[in-house]
């Protein structure tokens, strides 16, 4: 139990690095000035995504990693990279099991109770500090 609670902290801490580095490359790119969404998140969110499905795919058949070693580099590196790479293969593996209502309601539900969420945390904050 303890080393799998260190492979995920030492994943986590080298994919929190990961992402600040990718973050900071990319706000370096003369298109950033110009372009309409927050681009470093949609990379980033992007590429973990297609990095966490490029490594199960592969590691599924070989059984390349250990449970250790998968808690590192999914939980872990890509978890941390980006939690959104974790979203995307929960839903794709509800797929995979014919689950379609329940992905939709995931996602659906993920998506608009976080906004919701956001506002919330937010707006309550804002009163708090307003009256404290």
């Amino acid at each position: 139990m303890m080393s799998h609670l260190l492979a995920v902290g030492c994943g986590g801490f080298a994919g929190a690095l990961l992402r600040y580095g990718a973050t900071t490359w990319i706000l370096r790119m003369p298109a950033m000035q110009e372009c309409p969404i927050p681009l470093p998140t949609f990379l980033v969110n992007l590429s973990g995504c297609f990095l966490i499905g490029a490594l199960k795919g592969l590691t599924d058949g070989l059984h390349w990693f250990s449970p250790t070693m998968s808690l590192l580099i999914f939980t872990g590196v890509l978890g941390s990279f980006t939690t959104f790479s974790s979203f995307g293969f929960e839903s794709w593996t509800l797929i995979e099991n014919g689950k379609f209502i329940e992905v939709i309601l995931y996602v659906a539900l993920s998506v608009v109770l976080g906004l919701i969420l956001v506002w919330l945390g937010y707006a309550g904050a804002s009163r708090l500090m307003e009256n404290p």
